[in-house]
């Protein structure tokens, strides 16, 4: 019995005289603690095992060692796997596109209605959920346009007299163009909401008409990162030269004309990645 006994007392100060003499074996801790010792078991990605120079023995996870030296040789140990959480401002950071189609009634008590519908295209950069500019570009076609705006080609038909005043081309100046800086952003984080309100507002100049500008309130809908489909209201003040019959009634000349704002509401329907 006491032959076994110092047997196993020699055995284990033999495995702590070998553990001093090869304490060459270092781990880095993400905690910032440093082990020294023999390593005695690894396993690739999963945990290490290390007796130190006292013989105590200590096991840790892959996730908790940043780094192994043995010897001279140090290796980094990759992070373990971890959600893919990013914080909302920065996944929604970059570029974006949209395409909005609008379409309404012009409203002035002393002219009859005209509605203009509108499909423009806006390429930009996402800041944050909260505020992204982009430059619009688009085209306009007004229906009823000639209850409005002045037509060049507004007069009389040759050879027609007095009597024979007509409309000589209704649509010659139904189309417009608009070009605009078109700044827009959300109210509410989307975290957590499928569907949150936002704002925009463009401003810019119209070919063939001029200056303008349209300020939105909707909603977005959609619960991925980049795909929302979009639904506001706009108002639309759009700088125009419009008739004003009262200014200019001689024969073979048509209406007169002035420069006047357009006022205009429109729904909005878009879709932006």
């Amino acid at each position: 019995m006491k032959r076994l006994f110092c047997l196993a007392l020699l055995t284990m100060l033999a495995a702590v005289a070998a553990a001093q003499t090869r304490a060459d074996d270092i781990l880095y801790l993400n905690n910032g603690n440093v082990v020294k010792g023999v390593i005695v078991d690894r396993q690739e990605g999963r945990y290490v095992k290390i007796v130190t120079a006292d013989g105590s023995a200590y096991r840790y996870d892959a996730g908790e060692i940043r780094a192994i030296e043995s010897g001279d040789v140090r290796v980094d140990v990759p992070e373990a796997p971890r959600s893919r959480f990013r914080d909302p401002a920065r996944r929604t950071r970059g570029f974006w596109a949209g395409i909005e189609l609008s379409g309404g009634a012009s409203v002035s008590p002393d002219f009859n209605s005209m509605y203009p519908v509108e499909l423009a295209v806006i390429p930009g950069y996402r800041f944050s959920e909260f505020f992204a500019a982009g430059v619009g570009f688009g085209f306009r076609y007004y229906f009823r346009n000639a209850n409005m705006r002045y037509d060049r080609e507004f007069g009389y038909a040759p050879g027609s007299g007095e009597s024979g005043k007509v409309l000589l081309s209704d649509d010659n100046y139904a189309w417009a163009f608009p070009l605009y800086l078109d700044l827009r952003g959300n109210f509410l984080s989307s975290k957590s909401r499928r569907a949150v309100p936002y704002w925009s507002l463009d401003a810019g100049y119209t070919i063939n008409d001029g200056v303008f500008v349209s300020p939105t309130l909707g909603l977005r809908i959609g619960d991925r990162v980049r795909h929302h489909f979009l639904i506001g209201i706009s108002y639309l003040g759009q700088d125009a030269d419009l008739k004003v019959p009262a200014l200019d009634s001689r024969p073979g000349l048509g209406d007169g004309h002035e420069r006047r704002f357009i006022h205009a509401l429109r729904l909005r329907l878009g879709y932006q990645f």
